[in-house]
Parts: C-alpha cells; sequence; structure tokens
C-alpha cells in the first residue's frame, strides 16, 4: 500500500467515563463512537451485500484512551507488534501479536492502554444482528459471549484459514465476488461462535483464578523468543513465574486460555510462518531456529495448525 492510499483514523475527543460495566449495546450510536489509538487506514472494502466492511491498517506507537463500538470486530494481526491494555478498568497481561494470530473484541467495551511496538492488521465488522441472522438464533448472545476471549489469541486452524481467505479475496486477489465474501463470512462467524461457546464456562464468583501478570507473562514470552531453538521444561517456567509446577498449566489456561505447551507451539509456528513467508531460509533451517527437532517434525506441525505445509505456503505467498 502506498502513502497516499493511507488516511488517518478520524478520532472523536470525549471524555472517558469511570464506569467500569460494558456498556449496553442499545445506549450506543450506531458505528464507531469513539477511538483514539492512532492508527493508519490502508485500504477498505464491502463484504459483498451485506452491510458489513473489513478494513487493512496500520496501528501506530503511541497511547490510545478507549474505544467504543456498537459492533464486534475480529482482528487479524498482519506483523508482530505489542500492546499494553486495560480493558473496562481491568489490567491485560502484555498482548504480544504475532503474524497470523487473531483476536476479538466484544460490542460496548472500552479499552484504554499504550501500543508498544506498531502491528499491520485487518478488522472484520460483525454486528450482532447480522451474525445473529447468520446463526439462525435472534437470541443469541453473541457480543457477551465473546468477552470470555477478548483480546487473546484464538487457536483454531479452521477459522484462522477462513481469515486469511476472507483477507486476501478483499484485499489481495483483485478479483472480490460478493458469493465469495458472503460465504467466507457467514462461514467465520459460524465458527467463531461454535468455539466461543466452546469456552465459555460457568463462573464461581467467590473464586479468584491464578492469574499470570503482565510483566511475568513479558518475561515469559522474551525467554521463549530468546530461546525458540530450544526446548521450555517445567523448571524455567517455574522460576519465570514463581509458581510451583502443579500450577502453572492452570495459571497459563486462566490467562491466555491455553496450556504452556499449546502458547509455546503457537508462538513457534507464528515465529516459523513468519520466517516462511519472508524469507528464503532453508526449512531445515528453519525447523532448528523455532525449536523443532527436525524438518518433518515442523512439517506435520505447520500443516495441522496451518493448514499447509511450509513449502506449499512459501510457494503461494512468494510465487
Amino acid at each position: 500500500m502506498t502513502d497516499k492510499r493511507a488516511q488517518t483514523l478520524r478520532t472523536l475527543d470525549t471524555q472517558p467515563t469511570a464506569q467500569t460495566d460494558r456498556t449496553p449495546v442499545s445506549k450506543l450510536e450506531d458505528g464507531i463512537r469513539q477511538t483514539s489509538f492512532p492508527s493508519t487506514v490502508l485500504g477498505k472494502s464491502q463484504i459483498g451485500s451485506l452491510g458489513v466492511s473489513a478494513a487493512r491498517g496500520h496501528l501506530l506507537k503511541g497511547e490510545g484512551r478507549q474505544v467504543i463500538s456498537t459492533y464486534s470486530a475480529l482482528y487479524l494481526h498482519g506483523s508482530p507488534g505489542r500492546l499494553a491494555l486495560e480493558v473496562e478498568g481491568k489490567e491485560r497481561p502484555l498482548h504480544e501479536a504475532l503474524p497470523g494470530e487473531i483476536t476479538v473484541r466484544g460490542a460496548g467495551v472500552r479499552c484504554e492502554g499504550r501500543v508498544l511496538a506498531p502491528n499491520d492488521f485487518t478488522v472484520f465488522e460483525m454486528p450482532t444482528t447480522l451474525v445473529r441472522k447468520v446463526l439462525g438464533d435472534p437470541k443469541a448472545d453473541f457480543a457477551d459471549a465473546l468477552a470470555s476471549v477478548e483480546f487473546r489469541p484464538i487457536t483454531s486452524i479452521l477459522l484462522s484459514q477462513l481469515v486469511r481467505d476472507l483477507d486476501r479475496v478483499l484485499f489481495e486477489s483483485g478479483v472480490s465476488t460478493p458469493i465469495a465474501t458472503e460465504t467466507l463470512y457467514q462461514t467465520i462467524c459460524l465458527e467463531l461462535w461454535r468455539l466461543v461457546k466452546r469456552d465459555v464456562q460457568p463462573v464461581d464468583a467467590n473464586a479468584r483464578p491464578m492469574r499470570l501478570s503482565a510483566s511475568v507473562l513479558r518475561d515469559i514470552n522474551d525467554y521463549v523468543d530468546a530461546t525458540c531453538a530450544q526446548q521450555v521444561d517445567l523448571d524455567a517456567l517455574s522460576r519465570l513465574t514463581s509458581l510451583k509446577h502443579s500450577s502453572i498449566s492452570q495459571a497459563f489456561k486462566n490467562t491466555v486460555g491455553q496450556t504452556p505447551y499449546q502458547y509455546i507451539l503457537t508462538r513457534r509456528i507464528a515465529r516459523a510462518r513468519f520466517l516462511v513467508e519472508t524469507s528464503k531460509l532453508p526449512l531445515r533451517e528453519v525447523a532448528e531456529r523455532c525449536g523443532f527437532v527436525s524438518q518433518s517434525h515442523l512439517t506435520t506441525t505447520f500443516r495441522d495448525k496451518v493448514g499447509l505445509t511450509p513449502a506449499s505456503l512459501r510457494e503461494i505467498v512468494q510465487s
């Protein structure tokens, strides 16, 4: 994208509210009510005749005060990024976005924080009324269900592939037919709903789940990235978290929704994907750099998580 196509994202300067509960969607105005995270819009496209759009953008380094919207949204991260967020008045662990990672935001959410490292992204609007129509359920609690996974990486091979396909059709293929984009969008809604409903669990109001702090999660990320070619064991995680072996897995699940193994594997696959798409390194070396015991191990795991082998993906991206 050229600089001429970039447009500065408009901001509305309103005072943040002291209320910490999620704002009811019915009390918000249509569309984006307030957004002050520094960004540029690189392109925008309508999704068939559904009345919703997708936009490619670039999140700039700096502070943001609040985002309030009547519609939920799904984000596809196109490059590494780092965000320190406070959602609904509660601090979240440091979010280090990886290329290909998917996150969501429910309608009516208030978010403040800092962008510590710039990030390219594509955002897809997901109005509750439209999603309910796609689901065939006029009472589906879609926005509320997203609260359980908000601003956390969603690990799903199918969802990741669907979102990437829609992104490419809208912004890279040069040919965007309504039936193709609408079908992809509707399938994404159905898969996302299946995932969030599966992950929503009853909450004990008296329970105080063990979580990793933002600083501890950042230390873990730095350690995993610095030792990507090595195996990370429970002793290392115990030192970084100051937790017993028996407590580490639950703390990870409460914080990022994944076991330690799943979380580390997700980062390694994302790193491998980045190297496959942007470099000409032999796949054997990519495997070594990302902590896989062999090229065949990388190929098997990569195909399981991404849906393609590294060689096939490289051929598609670099052709």
